[in-house]
């Protein structure tokens, strides 16, 4: 394949492991899409096809992966276990990154090959339930034992704290094993240089778009799943409890909200309230959704609005969004504002949760 030849609105994607990706000829990172729930979220270039095209034309590489359209399920307890279904994405990340390094040797001049090899050009963009796995992933980036401390306040019990512990340290042989693969490649084609990865998704910046993460609908103060009868694992309070006590983290994260979306009202008005305080010139930009009648139309057709193919604006954002966060990584960088047309009161942005009734 001649990556040359491609240009930038002709989106093209092929299979890696269990995903999707689309080479840019020219890139300047790598975007990582996680989507929705249920059929949207697993078949994102169907549904999500306008919105990564025009983040191709930006510049990026896309990897778009596809969710499960039944998520690991814990049938004892009744519950969906999203801690699976986000360690699912890191395992298919690792995998990914190898293979396309080997692609990228056999098929390219490797004039960008170091864009690939440089983990802060990676890059998180999640909408709805996707923003889930990918906090979860953040949280999971704690060191080892500030994790385990986190999860004992939050109240995990005894017997799931050892399966988070296991899968968490299964991940840090996954990675090395994946780091030595990439090296032992570099090596037999000749490329002088030591990839070193870092534990799950430190220092790569991520943005959450219309974030489902806590759970908008609980029934006797638990939050309830889609599916019928099953709880979540972790469920809202506990996410949001391991959120609110990884104060290291999440530094590198922005919100995207939609006017008349009120499923992630909640959820944007509680992660603004703790991330802001993080973060000077903390990066919040609300877009225009729907306005229908009855009002759970415009909801719900607001919360998918990153389906249309609408979006040259807000894919502008977000290119504009991810360069600003990719300079926080240097400790001594002053945040920036940043400005994105068709965003609504962006000069207010924090007033704008307000609009997404």
């Amino acid at each position: 394949m001649n990556l040359s030849q491609d240009s930038a609105p002709n989106l093209h994607f092929q299979p890696f492991a269990h995903s999707w990706v689309a080479i840019h000829p020219n890139p300047k990172g790598i975007i990582q899409f996680v989507g929705s729930f249920f059929i949207f979220g697993s078949l994102p270039t169907v549904f999500y096809y306008f919105l990564l095209k025009n983040l191709y034309a930006q510049g990026y590489t896309i990897i778009a992966y596809p969710s499960s359209l039944i998520p690991p399920l814990l049938w004892k307890s009744m519950l969906v276990n999203h801690w699976a279904a986000s360690i699912q994405l890191l395992q298919e990340e690792l995998i990914i990154k190898a293979e396309l390094i080997a692609y990228l040797l056999k098929y390219t001049d490797r004039k960008f090959l170091q864009v690939y090899l440089n983990q802060k050009n990676y890059v998180w963009l999640g909408h709805s339930l996707g923003c889930k796995y990918i906090s979860l992933l953040e949280v999971l980036s704690n060191e080892p034992q500030n994790l385990v401390n986190n999860l004992e306040q939050c109240g995990i019990t005894s017997q799931q704290l050892p399966i988070v512990e296991r899968v968490v340290a299964n991940l840090e042989l996954e990675r090395k094993n994946s780091d030595r693969q990439i090296n032992t490649l570099l090596a037999n084609n000749q490329v002088d240089y030591q990839f070193y990865s870092k534990r799950l998704i430190i220092d790569q910046p991520s943005i959450f778009m219309a974030p489902e993460i806590y759970g908008t609908k609980e029934i006797n103060k638990k939050s309830r799943s889609a599916i019928p009868l099953f709880g979540l694992f972790p469920d809202g309070k506990t996410t949001k409890f391991l959120i609110n006590l990884s104060q290291n983290l999440f530094g590198l994260t922005a919100l995207i909200a939609f006017s008349y979306d009120g499923i992630s009202k909640d959820d944007l008005k509680a992660l603004n309230a703790e991330l802001s305080s993080r973060s000077q010139n903390f990066i919040y930009k609300s877009f225009k959704g729907y306005n229908f009648k009855p009002s759970r139309l415009s909801s719900l057709f607001s919360h998918l609005k990153p389906l249309s193919s609408d979006d040259q604006f807000m894919a502008n954002c977000i290119n504009n969004v991810f360069d600003e966060l990719k300079k926080r990584i240097v400790s001594n960088y002053t945040p920036q504002k940043v400005i994105c047309k068709a965003s609504e009161d962006t000069s207010q942005d924090n007033k704008a949760i307000k609009s997404t009734t």
